[in-house]
């Protein structure tokens, strides 16, 4: 599990006087008196919750990395919310501007912006490509349907072009076909990616062997149906008789607003709505223990870790479309573009295998997510790319990507 006494201690003072408030700002975040100074524009709420060893998202987990980060390079962290609008005083005293958002975007645009390093984080593909494949997707719904998604795509309604555009450093979420999206919509700067990672569960357990298991097909996501490929999904549920979808995490206001329950009452019976399931309940233990598949065919994300937390608890076998930004050629199904066909060849594959090959894949899935994809191994990337930004930040010859 992750260990975040460092953490916790260095907050400690902090979080007890600061508990009843939600501030937008925390400055001197662990009380150092370090020379530098760095800005962390990111979610601000992991500093002041409560419940702040409730981890129900890894950004929670990412944005604490990045603190602590900071702190061990020698720099004073104040974390701004990546929401707040107010302007900033005293640009100039920070050395590092990390994050994204509107505190960023702020820092990008003032007229000292020559004396900081710009290093922003990518938690997904760039706005230009999100948004493109977002508003198609709802296209097609509408023209399939003749309804109008309201609800249900993942627009970036706030592109901040400054910042996605001329920064000096870009730290990407995700493989290289997430980062690679950044190259090609970027004036200069030089492009990381860094592994996404699951959320673990205090206790592990094991998938009963049966033919059964691969006739359950779980899709663990959030909000945005259209983008993260639910639609897709239940229609080619929909061709393939004697399996049921699992639908795990899905908004109830866009089932409404999508008239899932109308569009698919034929499948009626092979549907189970799940809301949302937090990784420490008996529900996620459920759905992990009698699901044979993993489904996500979203058209645009940053490393997929609900996929990860799936995959990595026995979940099934992963299908994947590659933006969302995972390598599972080995251990799972990479497909094109999330498509109705695509998705439904690729369950029918694995539908196919004899129980054993299919037991083995999964465990391989299993194994390989839990080795690659883990919270520690995102620090120590995130440390090894900080490395590089600080020995290269003075050096204007440095290498670009674009």
């Amino acid at each position: 599990m992750f260990d975040l006494s460092f953490f916790y201690k260095k907050c400690h003072t902090w979080l007890r006087s600061h508990i009843k408030n939600k501030p937008k700002r925390v400055y001197n975040l662990f009380n150092t008196k370090h020379k530098k100074k760095a800005l962390l524009s990111y979610i601000i709420h992991p500093f002041y919750r409560k419940a702040i060893y409730d981890i129900t998202h890894t950004n929670i987990l990412e944005s604490i990395a990045w603190a602590e980060e900071l702190n061990r390079r020698g720099y004073i962290v104040d974390v701004f919310d990546w929401m707040d609008t107010d302007p900033i005083n005293d640009v100039w005293q920070y050395e590092l501007i990390c994050g994204f958002g509107f505190p960023f975007e702020t820092a990008s645009n003032s007229a000292t912006r020559r004396n900081s390093t710009f290093v922003v984080y990518g938690t997904g593909c760039h706005s230009s490509f999100s948004n493109i494949a977002t508003v198609r997707s709802k296209i097609d719904f509408y023209n399939r349907y003749n309804i109008w998604p309201t609800l249900g795509g993942r627009e970036v309604n706030f592109s901040w072009p400054i910042q996605n555009r001329i920064s000096d450093y870009y730290i990407i979420l995700g493989n290289d076909f997430v980062s690679e999206t950044f190259r090609k919509n970027i004036e200069f700067g030089k492009v990381f990616n860094i592994p996404s990672f699951f959320i673990e569960r205090r206790k592990d357990y094991s998938c009963k062997k049966n033919e059964n298991l691969k006739q359950n097909i779980l899709w663990f996501g959030s909000t945005g149906a259209l983008h993260k490929g639910l639609v897709n999904t239940l229609e080619a549920i929909r061709n393939i008789p004697n399996v049921t979808l699992h639908v795990a995490g899905l908004n109830n206001e866009e089932r409404i607003a999508l008239n899932l329950d109308a569009l698919f009452i034929d499948i009626k019976d092979r549907i189970v709505f799940h809301d949302f399931v937090r990784v420490d309940s008996e529900r996620f233990s459920e759905l992990m223990s009698i699901c044979g598949i993993v489904v996500f065919p979203s058209i645009s994300e940053g490393g997929s870790p609900s996929v990860l937390t799936a995959a990595s608890h026995g979940a099934g076998i992963p299908i994947v479309t590659r933006a969302c930004g995972l390598d599972f050629d080995e251990i799972g199904i990479t497909i094109d573009e999330g498509s109705i066909y695509e998705i439904e060849n690729s369950i029918r594959e694995i539908l196919s295998m004899p129980i054993d090959r299919h037991m083995k894949t999964l465990y391989k899935a299993k194994d390989f997510v839990k080795s690659n994809y883990t919270y520690m191994n995102y620090k120590k990337e995130l440390g090894n790319i900080f490395e590089l930004i600080l020995i290269n930040k003075n050096n204007f010859n440095a290498e670009n990507d674009y």
